[in-house]
């Protein structure tokens, strides 16, 4: 299911929550496949994507640097798929927490 066809509402959410966290931003929004994904930058030199399950909200979005840049915290765990480790976890997840909640933790 394409959960941004399907409840548009959300994805109007996740775009004003990513304003209030993040002003002036320049992330992009944008479909690759059947996949949901915005691609920015914090702190002026983290490049990083962020992905979002087929079952949003269900799920939490999972993020992923762009590089291995030495400026990323060098000791930070990646899982096995090359993602970050947050602090918000599966089972910390709640359909209330948007992509800006990943991103800040």
């Amino acid at each position: 299911m394409q959960w941004w066809k399907k409840r548009k509402h959300l994805l109007v959410r996740e775009k004003l929550r990513i304003d209030e966290a993040f002003p002036g931003n320049d992330f992009s929004f944008e479909i690759r496949g059947d996949d949901f994904w915005i691609t920015g930058k914090i702190l002026d030199f983290f490049d990083f994507e962020c992905k979002y399950p087929q079952s949003y909200p269900s799920a939490p979005p999972d993020i992923f640097p762009k590089n291995r840049s030495s400026k990323w915290v060098p000791k930070h765990q990646y899982v096995k798929e090359g993602r970050f480790c947050l602090d918000i976890r599966e089972k910390d997840w709640c359909s209330r927490l948007t992509a800006a909640d990943i991103i800040k933790s």
